[in-house]
């Protein structure tokens, strides 16, 4: 640079002199000629000055001609340097008009792209920046994952041990239950002998009763002779024999009684030692089962190291310590071993519920686990509670055959006192024998004996009945104890029965132990590829850095030019149908860039898709997708005064969201937690709505929307100051918030201007001192003529046969700049019924339409041939997704399978407007049609008709339409446009259950590849289905004065952001 500026003085100095040495040769011929002389020196003098004039001439041509090389060499010079800060007014140095407007428009379109790759440098810097810190993170989450996966392997091992050790205490357990068993099976039968030798007691007792009762009868017949004794004498001594024989019987009797007391007693001792044996046996097993809960407390305990290990994975170790927290204070307060086990076991099961959510493989595992532990729980619970009836049955039977053994000595007792009575009577009898020669002498002592023996025979008779009464409570006490023992028996069975099946569920235990032993090594292993993976994250971030500051700084090697501040730009708006600026109502293009140029929302969209803070400077998001949080930017002020505070934004949220205000677009924030019960009128606020702080908004949804940030972008929800949410008119006609540009006149039909904000938070960026909108204009091509006139200095309503004369002109060519919109038009198909409830005829309508020639016939070639309803830059575009074919031939084959070879006729309505369009497709498409038999009748209807005939159910065959994105993500086309759960807004007749299942599962999914397969299926499914005929994808179009700098087409409405414009001194 500095050698280009050192020739031009040189250069210029060379000329003058060139130039001053004719000059003086033609002063001298000059005065010669003016000079009286001869007439043939005049002629020459004349002659030679008229040369040197000549020569003069062309040498200050020649001179302007170097000039101008000068000049256009110096600007080539800066700008193959770099310097692209060369203005208007230095490039018309060159001379050349033309060339001039053609280096401009060169400097224009690097700007343009130098800024790109500038805001592409940026972003790519932020990404590696958020893959460093992800990388970071994921590292440190695999080396916390490594280490949990080699303690929990480790607590899996002393699992293990403890499974294997209570595998032994089974096995003990199953040994005693055994023996148990065996010692009731021999208890039960020294219960029935006792029971048989009682019956033959009670059996004996009678039959001494009845012995006793004839002994009475006799005494009392001997004292009745007595008193006739003395006339009776004969009759005495039978009598005296009779009484001599009873009382032999008695006796006998009366021994018989001992010897089955005697038998009575040792069945008594023998059944003590079984109940005793049985109550070993109980007590071995209530050992068994407590050494078989020491097995399980230390499986509980090794377990609990999983649930540590687990809980740190999942964040859950609070919860286990609370469990094994419960479990010492319940075993405390139970005092019995078998209580603990059973907690433990509940702590067991409880741990491997936690335990199942770290990882899909250890959920099965561990489900078994758990089902082991509630089994053994179980059982053991069962087997407690059996064991406990079979000890209470041994003490019973203890304490009954001590009553037998007492009752046995009393009767034996009892019959040594018959014994001794019958001898008594015995040796009465004998004397009265020998004394009946002296019965009339002995008469009176006779009597006295004889009152006796009566009173014997009774006593005798009394402790008979104790006898009996005894013997029947003997009998009545063996049957209750071999009941008692037959239950017991029964009980060890289901004991035993119980201690098998533990055993059975601690082999489950093991193998479902060794099992996440094994899937526990695959995690450590996963460990490991992660931690190798975040490495390789991290490395591949740090190129991705380094190849974003090697971009910068190719990029600043060259020179932009710094935006010169003041100036206003002018802009026209087009289809504002009423006077309602209320953001909460924007539905339209305009509407956007009119809200966008005074107010905000919480994130913007930047050149393309890419979300961008805007009032909110940051945000977080929990891995669960349902609960934001976002932090305000500070010194934030409103247009009329005051500072934004988060509680502004939630006021302003909710009045969008309240069903008074009854915008649109408020269903697309179902998902906001209550919404609706606010909507419902039965809470005040939203509950999903939290400021608690000035600068801090929280957002909880109640299920994840994967792009709940993208809808925050809608103008619709643009943040208002909180006077005009308490006066929805002023809102409706002169809103005003935080944006970049204030309103100074705001009315419909006439130019709204907007004057620079002095109060915005960003203020440093704005160059611009306003921006003027005119709303007058209703006329596309009106709109581009103002421009062409001057009048205007940015449009983005373009006819695409102009468009494509701009795009042809070399001198409008770095000033017009276009993209492809989240755009698609269709004709919709009346799929519900005739003809069109046929997929055959949809698809032979789509192989009936040339796409191409529709192009370039109607939109100059211009437009983008659309092969299903997703546009590109959208999630789920295959762009590998051909559009149908123009196939006449197939179209007319695929009618002949539906039976309408001979052709059919379809309808189709028009509006006035549309019918005065020269870009309406549909006259084009009818002829296409029409070629393969196929004849659309195009009805001209005005609106009110179309609505009425709606209204009585009377639809057209085929409509023409098309489809923005309300915001950049395939739900938007698809939940709006072809799922049955919604409103039909196309009016289609639609229906299909595994469409529906797309679109569901693809609202729900988080994972962007995951969403990716899942749109890509369905935009290949509703191409296969054909619900519409597929046409074009819109492009966009910004020109711009040349004077304007800044211009960048943005995907997303508004086409141009105010914000990055500057006028050109």
């Amino acid at each position: 640079m500095p050698a280009a500026s050192t020739k031009v003085p040189s250069r210029a100095k060379t000329w003058l002199s060139a130039a001053f040495a004719p000059l003086i040769v033609l002063l001298g011929f000059a005065s010669l000629a003016l000079s009286p002389s001869p007439s043939p020196l005049r002629t020459l003098t004349a002659g030679v000055l008229t040369a040197a004039a000549v020569a003069a001439l062309g040498r200050l041509a020649q001179g302007r001609i170097l000039r101008a090389r000068e000049a256009t060499r110096d600007a080539l010079h800066r700008a193959s340097a770099g310097d692209l800060t060369l203005s208007r007014a230095e490039l018309g140095r060159s001379g050349d008009a033309a060339l001039a407007e053609a280096f401009h428009g060169l400097m224009v379109a690097m700007e343009r792209i130098l800024a790109s790759f500038a805001r592409l440098s940026e972003a790519v810097s932020g990404v590696a920046r958020d893959l460093t810190t992800r990388g970071r993170d994921l590292s440190l989450a695999a080396s916390v994952q490594n280490a949990r996966a080699e303690e929990t392997a480790a607590a899996m091992r002393g699992t293990d041990a403890a499974i294997g050790s209570l595998r032994e205490s089974m096995e003990t357990l199953a040994g005693a239950a055994e023996n148990a068993g065996a010692s009731l099976h021999e208890m039960t039968a020294s219960v029935m002998q006792v029971s048989r030798s009682t019956s033959a007691l009670r059996a004996f007792v009678d039959e001494t009763a009845a012995s006793l009762g004839g002994v009475v009868s006799a005494l009392q017949e001997v004292a009745s002779a007595v008193e006739n004794l003395s006339g009776l004498a004969g009759e005495t001594a039978g009598a005296t024999e009779a009484i001599r024989s009873s009382t032999a019987e008695t006796d006998r009797q009366a021994q018989t009684a001992a010897r089955l007391s005697e038998r009575v007693s040792a069945a008594v001792v023998s059944g003590k030692a079984a109940v005793s044996g049985t109550l070993a046996g109980m007590h071995e097993i209530r050992g068994a089962v407590s050494g078989a809960a020491d097995a399980a407390t230390a499986l509980a305990e090794h377990s609990a190291r999983i649930g540590e290990v687990l809980h740190v994975i999942e964040e859950i170790a609070g919860e286990t310590n609370l469990l094994a927290l419960n479990s010492s204070i319940i075993a405390a307060q139970a005092g019995e071993s078998g209580k603990t086990f059973s907690v433990l076991a509940d702590d067991i099961r409880d741990l491997s519920d936690r335990t199942a959510v770290s990882t899909d493989e250890v959920r099965g595992l561990v489900s078994s686990v758990r089902s082991g532990v509630e089994d053994v729980r179980r059982l053991l619970a069962e087997a407690r509670r059996r064991t406990d009836e079979g000890v209470d049955l041994a003490q019973t039977s203890d304490a009954t055959l001590d009553e037998i053994e007492s009752l046995a000595l009393d009767s034996r007792r009892a019959s040594e006192g018959i014994a001794s009575a019958a001898d008594e009577q015995s040796r009465e009898s004998a004397r009265v024998s020998e004394a009946t020669s002296r019965v009339s002498s002995e008469v009176a002592r006779i009597s006295e004996a004889t009152r006796g023996q009566l009173e014997s025979a009774r006593a005798v008779n009394a402790r008979t009945d104790r006898v009996r009464l005894l013997t029947e409570q003997l009998a009545r006490a063996m049957e209750e104890q071999a009941t008692g023992g037959q239950a017991l028996l029964g009980s060890m069975e289901r004991v035993t029965s119980t201690v098998d099946a533990i055993a059975e569920a601690t082999v489950t235990l093991a193998d479902g132990s060794a099992a996440v032993v094994t899937s526990m090594d695959e995690i450590r292993r996963a460990a490991e590829r992660n931690a190798y993976a975040s490495t390789s994250m991290n490395q591949a971030a740090q190129a991705l850095e380094q190849e974003s500051l090697l971009l910068r700084s190719r990029s600043s090697l060259f020179r932009l030019p710094s935006p010169a501040p003041g100036g206003r730009v002018r802009a026209a708006l087009r289809y504002l149908d009423e006077a309602n600026f209320d953001p909460a109502f924007c539905q339209t293009v305009p509407q956007a860039i009119l809200v966008r140029t005074w107010g905000e929302g919480l994130v913007r969209f930047g050149e393309g898709t890419r979300i961008l803070p805007e009032l909110a400077e940051s945000w977080e998001i929990d891995p669960s997708g349902t609960l934001y949080a976002f932090h305000l930017r500070r010194g934030v002020r409103w247009h009329e005064g005051g500072s934004l505070v988060a509680a502004d934004v939630k006021a302003s949220f909710e009045r969008f969201l309240s069903p008074a205000t009854a915008a649109p677009l408020a269903t697309l924030f179902d998902a906001v937690d209550g919404y609706d019960a606010f909507r419902a009128g039965r809470t005040p606020d939203v509950t999903g709505l939290e400021a608690p702080s000035s600068d801090l908004l929280r957002v909880r949804l109640s299920r994840p929307v994967p792009f709940f940030l993208q809808l925050l972008t809608l103008p619709d929800i643009t943040v208002l100051p909180p006077s005009l949410l308490a006066d929805p008119a002023r809102a409706r006609r002169a809103p005003s918030g935080t944006g970049p540009f204030a309103p100074r006149e705001f009315s419909f039909g006439k130019v709204a201007r907007f004057d620079r904000s002095d109060t915005y938070w960003d203020r440093g960026r704005i160059a611009l001192d306003g921006v003027d909108l005119d709303l007058t204009e209703d006329s596309e091509a009106g709109v581009f003529q103002r421009f062409l006139d001057g009048q205007l200095d940015v449009i983005w309503d373009i006819p695409y046969p102009e468009a494509a004369r701009l795009m042809a002109d070399p001198q409008w060519r770095p000033y017009i700049d276009s993209s492809v919109q989240l755009h698609t038009s269709f004709l919709v198909l009346r799929c519900d019924r005739p003809p069109l409830d046929d997929v055959r005829v949809r698809r032979a309508l789509n192989h009936a339409v040339d796409r191409a020639a529709l192009n370039e016939k109607t939109f100059a070639g211009l437009t983008v041939p659309a092969a299903s309803l997703l546009p590109p830059h959208l999630t789920g575009h295959d762009p590998n997704l051909r559009p149908y074919r123009h196939d006449p031939e197939k179209a007319r084959g695929l009618l002949h399978e539906a039976g309408l070879g001979a052709g059919l006729t379809l309808s189709a309505w028009l509006s006035p407007k549309d019918s005065r369009d020269p870009l309406n497709p549909l006259p084009v498409i009818a002829a296409q049609l029409e070629a393969v038999g196929v004849k659309l009748v195009l009805e001209v209807l005005p609106g009110e008709e179309m609505s009425a005939r709606k209204r009585g159910g009377i639809f057209p065959d085929v409509k023409l339409s098309r489809w923005f994105a309300d915001f950049p993500d395939p739900d938007t086309f698809f939940s709006s446009l072809l799922y049955s759960k919604t409103e039909d807004v196309l009016d289609a007749g639609f229906q299909s259950a595994e469409v529906d299942r797309l679109v569901e599962k693809g609202a729900r999914l988080l994972d962007a590849a995951e969403r990716e397969a899942v749109y890509r299926e369905l935009n290949r499914l509703v191409q296969a289905e054909a619900p519409v005929v597929f046409l074009f994808h819109n492009r966009g179009f910004v020109v711009q004065a040349p004077r304007l700098r800044g211009v960048q087409a943005h995907l997303l409405p508004p086409p141009v952001r105010w914000n990055d414009l500057w006028l050109e001194p």
